[in-house]
Order: structure tokens, then sequence, then C-alpha cells
């Protein structure tokens, strides 16, 4: 095809570009290639780019037996390639660009179709392809890389701003880039994927060593680190997250399924998993821990929030909950448990320190804590009850078997034990007490005998039967 200046005027060339054809072709018609080797002495890759554009690529094959190394641009209408390398100021390829060694350009390397090379490709500008990029070692441009299908690189992949891929990203060494990474399908790197905004892939991300991002973390299944994952905004799976360290977002991380992390596990806002959540050491949420299934923390477990398990929750530490804390199955913390709000289990709960709840407290089976057990509402147990130190309740207590404690007692209402009631100090109750069909209330059992009169008594509307031990004392009102 010839390029004429009446065909510039109905394309509405700028008047800068009709200047320069005038001045390089003064007959007013020159061959589409020639134009482009024109323009491609003088480096001039803007105007050569829109040419390319405005008439499209042809068939035409530059192919060259050896090395093409050039002080200028290479600028060709079809495709480009080459035995050995291919070096240029800029390469604009109308179709592909193929090497059997390395790609370089001082500036930009831009194809219509697919890059291709037997080593690296590097670009101090930016790297774009209509179709796919491929290198047998790595890929590295000083602006962005972009290409309509995949990228793939035998090492690494390093862009100043960002990488993206209409399918997907993958590179025997790490992929890093100073803007964000997209991929239509997944990303996959050796090594670590760095991110300076976010990272976006269609199916999953997968990293030998850590994934970090500078926004937030997003995968249409699942994401998994060797090492940690970082996102200073949220982080979100379509399938499962693990990772051998750490796992922390400024935001909420989000999994279909399991969440996992060989050490902690952080989130600015909320953690939810359609699975478990498991943490070799502490997990941290500034709202609410959501779990299908349960819920472990080699270290404690803390959420400003509610804490919510389909089956168990378990801390080597603490458990803390701004909210209330609820499980499918039991809760066991190695120290406290503590919840704004209610705490219910449908089996045990068990801590190495103390119980404390905003509202009530309810097990389908036994509460046991190694100090104090305490509850603004009732407590309430499918077998016993047995604390360090105190049980205190704003309401009533009751379990399907004994209750024991350390030291006293004490519930707003009533008390009520499947078996027999102990206390190390007194106990008492706004209204009874009552313990199960022959079975004892003693009160006192940790004090001395000098004062028990003091610190023995049992309190409550009506005396209690099987008072063993105690002296019973009746509160305003009561008989």
């Amino acid at each position: 095809m010839n390029i004429t200046t009446q065909w510039l005027q109905e394309k509405r060339a700028c008047q800068s570009d009709m200047t320069w054809f005038k001045e390089h072709f003064p007959q007013g018609e020159a061959d589409y290639q020639q134009v482009l080797d024109a323009l491609a002495q003088e480096n001039r890759a803007d105007y050569a780019s829109w040419l390319i554009n405005q008439v499209g690529a042809t068939d035409s094959v530059l192919e060259v037996e050896g090395d093409i190394n050039l002080e200028f641009g290479l600028f060709f209408a079809g495709t480009i390639k080459a035995t050995g390398s291919i070096s240029a100021k800029v390469i604009l390829a109308g179709w592909g660009i193929e090497a059997g060694w390395g790609i370089k350009a001082g500036w930009g390397i831009k194809a219509g179709s697919g890059i291709k090379a037997g080593s690296g490709i590097k670009a101090g500008w930016g790297i774009e392809a209509g179709w796919g990029i491929e290198a047998g070692s790595g890929i590295k441009a000083g602006w962005g890389i972009e290409a309509g299908w995949g990228i793939e690189a035998g090492s690494g992949i390093k862009a100043g701003s960002g990488i993206k891929a209409g399918s997907g990203i993958k590179a025997g060494w790490g992929i890093k880039a100073g803007s964000g990474i997209e991929a239509g399908s997944g990303i996959k790197a050796g090594w670590g994927i760095e991110a300076g905004w976010g990272i976006e892939a269609g199916s999953g991300i997968k990293a030998g060593w850590g994934i970090e991002a500078g926004w937030g973390i997003e995968a249409g299944s699942g994401i998994k680190a060797g090492w940690g994952i970082e996102a200073g905004w949220g982080i979100e799976a379509g399938s499962g997250i693990k990772a051998g360290w750490g796992i922390e977002a400024g935001w909420g991380i989000e999994a279909g399924s399991g969440i996992k992390a060989g050490s902690g596990i952080k989130a600015g806002s909320g953690i939810k998993a359609g699975w478990g959540i498991k943490a070799g050491s502490g997990i941290e949420a500034g709202w609410g821990i959501e779990a299908g299934s349960g819920i472990k923390a080699g270290w404690g477990i803390e959420a400003g929030w509610g804490i919510e398990a389909g089956s168990g929750i378990k801390a080597g530490w603490g458990i803390e909950a701004g909210w209330g804390i609820e499980a499918g199955s039991g809760i066991k913390a190695g120290w406290g448990i503590e919840a704004g709000w209610g705490i219910e289990a449908g089996s045990g709960i068990k801590a190495g320190s103390g119980i404390k709840a905003g509202s009530g407290i309810k097990a389908g089976w036994g509460i046991k804590a190694g100090s104090g057990i305490e509850a603004g509402w009732g407590i309430e147990a499918g077998s016993g009850i047995k604390a360090g130190w105190g049980i205190e309740a704003g309401w009533g207590i009751e379990a399907g078997s004994g209750i024991k404690a350390g030291w006293g007692i004490e519930a707003g209402w009533g008390i009520e034990a499947g078996s027999g009631i102990k206390a190390g100090s007194g106990i008492k109750a706004g209204w009874g007490i009552e313990a199960g069909e022959d079975y004892g209330i003693y009160a006192g059992l940790n004090i001395r005998i000098s004062k028990k009169s003091k610190f023995a008594l049992v309190v409550a509307k009506v005396a209690p039967k099987n008072l063993l031990l105690g002296i019973f004392k009746a509160i305003e009102g009561g008989e």
C-alpha cells in the first residue's frame, strides 16, 4: 500500500506529521514500509504506531539469519524474525516479534500479535503485545508490560509500572511491578510476587516465596505462598488462602474455602472463610472472624467484633471478642476467653484462666475455667461447670451435672445443678439454690473454721435442701 498526502488528510493526521511527510516525500506518495523505515531512522515511534494502527499489519516477514542490531528504531508492518538477538532503540511490529535469543530496546517494544524470545526481553520503556509475550529467560520493562494473551518468562518478570495479561502470567523466578499486576487467569512465580498497587487474577495466585501488594490481592480461585502474604488493602480468594508464614491485610481477608498460615493471620477489618481458619501463631481482626468449620491458633484469637465457627475454636493463648463468640462444637483457650456479648458452644468451653461474657455463657457440654467465670446474663451448661476461682452471673446458673468453684458462686437469679454444688467460699442466689436429687450443697470448703460464719454463707430466698456445709441466710423478703 502507498501512503499519500490525501490519505493522511482523510485520516486527519496532525499538522506536524503532515509536515514531516511532505519534507521526506515531496512527491506526496511513498510505500507503507518505506515510510516506516524513514520514521525508524528518527525514532518517531508515536507517528509509526499511529500509522500501523491506521493501515494495519501486513503478511510480510523480515527474516534475518543472525542478529539485528540497530542504533535507531526498527518499525515493520509485518513480522520480525531473527535467529539471533534483536536490538534497537524502539521496536514496533504490525504482527509478531520473534528472536532465537534476546530482544532489547532502549525505549519500547510493541507488537500487534505475539513477542517471543529464546532468552530475555528488555525495554527501557513499555512492552506491549496484542497476543502473548514469551521469553526463555527474563522480561524487564522500565514502564509497563501488557499482553492480550499470556506472559511467560523462564526467569523473572519486572516492570516499572503495571503488568497486565489477558490470560495467565508465569515466571520461573519472581514477578515485580511498580504498580498493579492483573491476569485474566492465573499468576504463578517460582519466587515472590510483588506489586506497588493491587494483584488480581481470574483464577489462582501461587508463589514459591511471598506475595506482597500495596493495595488489595484478589483471586478467582486459591492464593498460595511459600512465605507470607501481605496486602495494604484486602485479600480475597474464590477458594483457599495458604501461606508458609503469616497473612496480613490492611482491610479484610476472605476465602471461599480455608485460610491457613504458618504463623499469624491479621486483618484491619474482618476475616471470613468458607471452611476453617488455622494459624501457627495468632489470629487478629479489627472486625469479626467467621469460619464455616473450625478456628485454630497457636497463640491468641482476637476480634473487634464477633467470632463464629461452624465447628470448634481453639487457641494456645486467649480468645477475645468485642461482640459474641459462637462455636458449633467446643471452645478451648490456653489462657482466658472474653466476649463483649455472649459465649456459646455446641459442646464444651474450656479456658486456662478466666471466662468472661457481657451477656450469657452457654455450652452443650461442660464449662471449665482455670480462674473465674463471669457472665452479664446467665450461665448454662449441658454437664458440669467448674472454676478455679469464683462463678458469677447476672441471671441464673444452670448445669446438667455439678457446679464447682474454688471461691464463691453468685447468681442474680437461681442456681441449679444436676448433681452437687461446691464452693470454696459462699454461695449467693437472687432466688433459689437447687442441687440434684440426693446430692449435697457445700459452701466454705476453702475457708478456715474461724471464718466460716462470715464467708461460708449460703444466701437465697429459701433455704436449699441438702445443705451439708455452710450457713444459710435468707435475703430480704425470703424465708
